[in-house]
């Protein structure tokens, strides 16, 4: 019996964690994606110089790293969807099927 059939509270409080780690994630890794892509050369000649308002310790990426991919297992190991976690791949209501 799953963690959902006998405690199904304690399994959606769970999700939810697990849902809030990853945006998490998202907010704080954009602006440093950003800034380590704008310092191409061809990209800061074309689009200007960005720094990124968030400067995190090596390790604090890393244990936010860790953190994602344990919510993100929890929510492979669920079975779970979200419609933010799954919008890339569900294709925004796009039939992806090329045979359909």
């Amino acid at each position: 019996m799953t963690l959902y059939m006998r405690c199904p509270r304690i399994s959606t409080f769970i999700a939810g964690i697990a849902v809030a780690i990853l945006l998490m994630l998202l907010v704080l890794s954009l602006p440093q994606l950003m800034e380590s892509i704008a310092k191409i050369p061809s990209v800061s000649e074309n689009i200007g110089k960005f720094e990124s308002p968030i400067t995190l310790s090596i390790w604090t990426n890393f244990a936010i790293g860790i953190a994602a991919a344990l919510a993100a297992i929890e929510q492979a190991l669920m079975l779970r969807s979200h419609w933010l976690i799954d919008m890339e791949t569900s294709g925004w209501g796009i039939a992806t099927n090329s045979f359909a």
